[in-house]
């Protein structure tokens, strides 16, 4: 034992030479490179998974039509009995409009009037359903799918509850999908501006879309 109170064994523990502190570093270079392969993997487990579960995107979408005399008020595919109905090129279906962007809104891509130009004479008083069609189209083309449509109707009249269920079944029918994956609701402006005035009809929508991650490859 030295002055400081050390034998010479506390030294030759504490030299790099010594057998204890070299095992020591093995078995920390082995315990390092098995965490550099877990994570290696888990790595490359969430590459896969992002590549096979995909990402959700969301879209949204919103329409709106003046109501006239001498049209049919058609909304979610459902012809509602009214005696204004709304004006457009098409069949006016503002709730499948919105619908409508709100899934292309989740691709990324143009509103409906790019897909369907009012200046084109094809869709002149088209079913808004072929739309929605080409709009699921568009989906299944990218691999993906269409998890949930949630939209709500803004009208002063007439009451849009009634035909909710129908809506539903109509929208869900145009995209391909179970109707459970589509909510509609309704409401009222408290009979302020255009909407209140009767004047026109809104809808506004929501789509969320399960769409395949392109990812780069994961650098460790």
């Amino acid at each position: 034992m030295n002055g400081c109170g050390r034998t010479s064994l506390d030294r030759d523990a504490a030299t790099p030479t010594s057998p204890i502190r070299s095992d020591r570093t093995s078995h920390d270079r082995g315990w390092a490179k098995v965490q550099i392969g877990r994570v290696c993997e888990k790595s490359w487990l969430a590459h896969r998974l992002n590549l096979e579960c995909g990402m959700v995107h969301v879209g949204i979408g919103y329409d709106v039509h003046a109501l006239v005399i001498g049209r049919k008020l058609i909304l979610g595919g459902v012809d509602i009995p009214h005696h204004k109905g709304l004006d457009g090129h098409s069949d006016a279906d503002a709730l499948m409009h919105a619908v409508c962007d709100a899934v292309l809104g989740a691709l990324g891509e143009a509103d409906i009037g790019h897909f369907f130009p009012n200046t084109d004479p094809r869709w002149k008083g088209a079913p808004s359903r072929v739309f929605l069609q080409e709009a699921a189209r568009q989906v299944a083309f990218r691999e993906g799918r269409i998890v949930n449509i949630d939209a709500t109707v803004i009208a002063q009249e007439p009451k849009i509850y009634p035909h909710i269920q129908n809506m539903k079944l109509h929208i869900a029918e145009a995209l391909g999908i179970n109707f459970r994956r589509v909510g509609i609701k309704a409401t009222t402006n408290e009979s302020m501006g255009f909407i209140g005035r009767e004047e026109g009809i809104a809808a506004m929508a929501v789509a969320s879309l399960d769409l395949p991650e392109e990812l780069l490859p994961t650098v460790i």
